[in-house]
């Protein structure tokens, strides 16, 4: 009678535990289709834009090439403060103004994207928000910073760097103080030429998420970096890099971090 007791007792364990994991299953199941509906909706049309602030009035070039072949390839709409924008026309971006330039999923290139507006007015851009980006699929970034002297901080802390291959020239002759990278970088990287050439105002910078290694260049890498006083590689033997003028040209090549020793 006990025996027989116990293996009740035992099959109906087994039946709530099954019940139970079923539940579990179903539960985990309905998070992961929740997740990809919500990825989905990120990516779309309405949702995928970066915000951008200007300290002066700044216009936007209908007329250039590049910026034609934005519209073309990249940009679906452009709202000021919520208003949307001709694209096909020129037009302006008041001071203190919400620009939002939102783009087609699968963006493969950012190189040079703000000059979108006119002649040298990527300098009073004063704030770059990325958090609404999905940058899962983008490869070039190549001068995308390049003269932008207002901006201080640049935070990419939230994006998808991981099929970026080439970063030339990327913050070149700009004034920024800070870089945000996300924890994990680009993996494929081949070019990191100039990266952050003539970044006057930049004290450190930190590449502990980055894959480096020797297969990827690194010409005038820091040249002109006065204000430079600190660079972390880790897990990265520094012998092993193909670098030209480091160390040279106001760099104060104080605290370079390596990994390796």
């Amino acid at each position: 009678m006990k025996l027989v007791s116990f293996v009740l007792i035992y099959l109906v364990t087994l039946s709530n535990h099954a019940i139970s994991s079923s539940i579990e299953q179903v539960s985990k199941t309905q998070k992961e289709e929740q997740f990809k509906e919500s990825k989905q909706r990120k990516l779309g049309e309405d949702e995928n834009y970066i915000v951008v602030y200007f300290n002066d009035v700044a216009t936007y070039n209908s007329g250039s090439s590049f910026a034609n072949q934005n519209r073309k390839d990249l940009i679906t709409k452009i709202k000021i403060d919520g208003n949307e924008q001709p694209i096909d026309n020129g037009f302006e971006v008041p001071i203190g103004s919400r620009l939002e330039i939102y783009f087609k999923d699968q963006v493969e290139t950012l190189a040079h994207f703000f000059n979108s507006f006119k002649d040298d007015q990527v300098k009073k851009i004063i704030s770059i928000d990325f958090s609404h980006f999905d940058s899962s699929n983008v490869r070039v970034m190549d001068y995308m910073f390049r003269g932008c002297f207002s901006l201080e901080s640049i935070d990419l802390s939230n994006l998808d760097l991981s099929k970026v291959t080439t970063m030339d020239s990327m913050f070149r002759d700009s004034e920024v103080k800070s870089i945000a990278f996300p924890t994990a970088g680009p993996e494929i990287l081949k070019n990191m030429n100039q990266i952050i050439y003539s970044c006057r105002s930049l004290t450190s910078i930190d590449f502990s998420g980055f894959k480096l290694s020797s297969e990827i260049t690194y010409e005038y890498f820091i040249e002109n970096c006065e204000s430079l006083i600190g660079i972390d590689f880790p897990n990265f033997d520094l012998k092993e890099f193909n670098f030209k003028y480091l160390g040279e040209n106001n760099f104060k090549y104080i605290n370079l971090k390596n990994g390796l020793g």
